[in-house]
C-alpha cells in the first residue's frame, strides 16, 4: 500500500511542486520514497512506499523492467500463484514483491494483466518504446486515483492535495455536489464522476485510462458489471460448499503480509465470519478492534466480547473521546482534505489512531457483505417482489419475515411485505428526506439508478456496490485508514465470490427468515452460532447528540457563523427544525452540516 502521483505532458512540474506532491501523500508510504523524472518525454512519476510484502528496500519504487516503469498503489493479492505462471514462461525475479510479479505481467500481458489479477490497485505504468502511459484501478474501486487534465498536460494523484500541489491548481468548491450531500445524505456522493471539487475526476474502477504519446486519453472499461445467471440447477447445499471455499480462500490471500494485522470487528456475521475463518481455518493469531458505546442503541460490546471470548483471540476496546468534538471533526477533515461522510468515520478514525499505536499496518474489514450476499431491511421487500410468482416460497418466507423480522423494522413503507408489487419503482426510501424550507434552493433531487439486470433485487444490490454505499465506504476507509499508514483490506470484495453470488438464482439469497443466508450457511461450525443466528441489525454507529448539545453556546456560535454553507441551508429554518426533535435523522443531518461547512470554511 502507498501514495502515488505523477504526470504526462508538455511541460513538467517544477521540482518544488513535484517534491510538496510527494511530501502531502508521504502518510500513505512513510517507510521510502521515489521519484523518476523522463525529461525528454515530459513524464513524472512519483512514489511513497508503506511496505507490507518484502519489506526490502529491493522493492521500492518507482521499479522498472525492461524499459518500463511502474508505480503502484495497492496489494495484488495472488501474486505468488502469477509470479509462478509467470517463472513457467521464462521470467526471472529479483524480489519477493507483489510489485515485480505485476510489473512483469504488464510487460508479458500488456492491458490484458489486469485479468490475472486478485487484489486491489491503483498503478500507472510507462512503456518507454510505445511512450503510453496506462493508469488503472481495481474492479470495486478500493484505491482511489484522481486525475486532472488541461491543454494535454496530464496529472495524477493518490490524493486531491497532492494533485493540487503538482499541477499548481487551486480546485474550486463544486458547491451543488455539496448541496446534493446536505439534501440525500452520502448514497448519493458517487451516483456520477462529478467530486467536491471541480476539474477533479477519478479514473473508474474496474477500468484502465490511457494517454499516448500526443497526449490523447482513452477509457477501456475491463470489468464488465452485466448478471450473467450460468447455475440455474445448483442446488443450495452446493452453493453454501462453494462459498464457503470462496471464502477461506479469499480470507488467506488477503491475509498474506510481511506486518502486524489488526480486524475490525463487530457484533455481526460480516466481520465475525472473516475472523473466525483466519482463526479457525487459517490458524491465525488475531487481534479485534470494537467501538466502545455508551449508548445501548449503538452499544455492540456484550455480543463482540462473547465472541471474542469463544473463538479465543484478543479484543481491543477502542474510546472514542466525548470531549472537544467538534475540534477534533475539524482537524480530522483538514487532515483528510475532504469532509466525513457519516459519523462512523468519526468512530472509525480513533479505531485507526490506535491500530497505529498498536504498530498494526495492515486493517481488515467486513465491508460489503451487504451488498453481495443481501443484508439490507429493503432487500426483503425486494426479495418478495422477485419470489412473487413462488406461490410456496412467497408464503413461507412471508411467515418468516413476519415472525422473525418485523419487529425490527422502523420504517412504515418497508413494514409492507408487498411494497413492490404495488410500485416497482419505489426508492422514496433512499435518498434522506428533510423539509424543503431548511434550504436555500427548495427544489428537491431526482433519484436515478443505473440498469444493471431486470432482477429488481440484484439491480438495487449492484447499484448499492457501485453508485451508492460502497463507494463511500471505500473512500472513507481509505482516507482514515492511510492517515495513519495503515492499509485496509476488503475480503469481501473478491471477484471469485463476486461472480459465482451472480451467477445462482435470486431465490436462494434468503432463508429461514435470514438475510445473507448463504454467508450465515457457510460459516456454520466456524464462527461462533450465536453470531450466525442473530438477526438485529445494529450498524456501526452514533449519535450526534452524545458528542455535541445543540442549544449550547458552541453550536449557536456555528449557526451564527459566516459560512458558506448558508449559500446552502436557509440558517434560521434549520436551526429551528433540529431543536424540534432528537431523531437519528435529524442526528444524521446535524452531522452533515457539521462536517460539510468545516470543509467549506478550510476551502473557500
Amino acid at each position: 500500500m502507498c501514495g502515488i502521483a505523477g504526470f504526462y505532458g508538455s511541460k513538467l512540474p517544477t521540482r518544488n511542486n513535484i517534491n510538496i506532491s510527494s511530501k502531502l501523500i508521504r502518510h500513505r508510504g512513510p517507510d521510502a520514497k521515489g521519484v523518476k523524472i523522463i525529461k525528454n518525454d515530459k513524464l513524472v512519476l512519483i512514489h511513497r512506499r508503506l511496505s507490507i510484502i518484502d519489506i526490502d528496500q529491493r522493492s521500492n519504487q518507482p521499479m522498472e523492467y525492461e524499459n518500463t516503469i511502474l508505480i503502484f498503489n495497492g496489494e495484488i493479492y495472488n501474486y505468488i500463484e502469477i509470479k509462478k505462471q509467470l517463472i513457467s514462461m521464462g521470467h526471472t525475479f529479483k524480489t519477493n514483491s507483489d510489485t515485480e510479479v505485476l510489473i512483469h505481467a504488464l510487460k508479458q500481458w500488456k492491458e490484458k494483466a489486469v485479468d490475472f489479477l486478485e487484489g486491489m490497485w491503483a498503478f500507472a505504468w510507462y512503456d518507454n518504446n510505445t511512450k503510453k502511459l496506462i493508469l488503472s484501478r481495481d474492479r470495486f474501486g478500493e484505491k482511489p486515483l484522481y486525475y486532472f487534465l488541461k491543454d494535454k498536460n496530464f496529472f495524477f494523484s493518490s490524493e486531491i492535495k497532492s494533485l493540487s500541489a503538482l499541477s499548481s491548481k487551486k480546485f474550486k468548491i463544486n458547491f451543488e455536489k455539496v448541496e446534493e450531500f446536505l439534501k440525500n445524505g452520502y448514497k448519493s456522493s458517487f451516483k456520477d464522476k462529478n467530486l467536491f471539487f471541480k476539474d477533479v475526476f477519478q479514473i473508474k474502477p474496474g477500468s484502465l485510462f490511457i494517454v499516448y504519446k500526443n497526449k490523447k486519453t482513452k477509457s477501456i472499461d475491463y470489468w464488465k458489471k452485466k448478471r450473467k445467471i450460468s447455475n440455474k440447477k445448483i442446488t443450495y447445499r452446493k452453493i453454501v460448499e462453494k462459498n464457503k471455499t470462496n471464502l477461506i480462500r479469499s480470507v488467506k490471500l488477503r491475509t498474506r503480509s510481511d506486518v502486524p494485522i489488526g480486524f475490525c470487528m463487530s457484533s455481526g456475521v460480516d466481520s465475525n465470519g472473516l475472523i473466525s475463518i483466519a482463526k479457525k481455518k487459517l490458524k491465525q493469531n488475531i487481534i479485534g478492534y470494537n467501538i466502545y458505546s455508551k449508548n445501548k442503541n449503538y452499544d455492540e460490546y456484550g455480543l463482540t466480547n462473547k465472541s471474542a471470548k469463544k473463538l479465543n483471540i484478543k479484543l481491543k476496546l477502542v474510546k472514542v473521546p466525548r470531549t472537544n468534538f467538534l475540534r477534533n471533526l475539524k482537524k480530522i477533515i483538514q487532515n483528510r482534505g475532504y469532509p466525513l461522510f457519516t459519523i462512523s468515520y468519526f468512530l472509525h478514525w480513533f479505531m485507526m489512531k490506535q491500530m497505529k499505536k498498536d504498530r498494526i499496518k495492515v486493517s481488515i474489514s467486513g465491508s460489503a457483505a451487504d451488498e453481495i450476499y443481501s443484508g439490507y431491511i429493503d432487500h426483503f421487500n425486494q426479495y418478495f417482489y422477485q419470489i412473487k410468482s413462488d406461490k410456496a416460497l412467497l408464503n413461507k418466507t412471508k411467515s418468516d419475515w413476519q415472525r422473525y423480522f418485523l419487529k425490527f423494522i422502523q420504517n412504515k413503507n418497508l413494514r409492507k411485505y408487498d411494497l413492490y408489487f404495488k410500485n416497482k419503482n419505489f426508492r422514496d426510501h433512499i435518498y434522506d428526506k428533510y423539509p424543503n424550507e431548511i434550504f436555500v434552493n427548495q427544489k428537491k433531487s431526482r433519484f436515478n439508478e443505473k440498469k444493471f439486470s431486470n432482477d429488481l433485487l440484484r439491480n438495487r444490490m449492484m447499484n448499492e456496490l457501485y453508485h451508492e454505499i460502497v463507494p463511500v465506504i471505500l473512500h472513507e476507509d481509505d482516507l482514515n485508514s492511510m492517515n495513519f499508514s495503515i492499509e485496509n483490506r476488503t475480503p469481501y470484495l473478491d471477484s471469485k465470490i463476486y461472480d459465482f453470488i451472480q451467477s445462482i438464482p435470486t431465490k436462494h439469497l434468503v432463508k429461514n427468515g435470514f438475510l445473507k443466508s448463504i454467508l450465515r450457511e457457510s460459516l456454520n461450525k466456524i464462527a461462533p452460532n450465536f453470531i450466525i443466528k442473530n438477526r438485529k441489525k445494529i450498524g456501526f454507529n452514533a449519535s450526534i447528540y452524545d458528542y455535541i448539545n445543540i442549544r449550547s453556546k458552541s453550536f449557536k456560535s456555528i449557526i451564527e457563523s459566516k459560512s458558506k454553507i448558508f449559500n446552502i441551508i436557509n440558517r434560521k429554518k434549520f436551526y429551528e427544525f433540529i431543536l424540534k426533535n432528537k431523531s437519528p435523522e435529524n442526528s444524521k443531518l446535524i452531522f452533515r452540516f457539521l462536517s460539510a461547512k468545516f470543509f467549506l470554511d478550510q476551502n473557500t
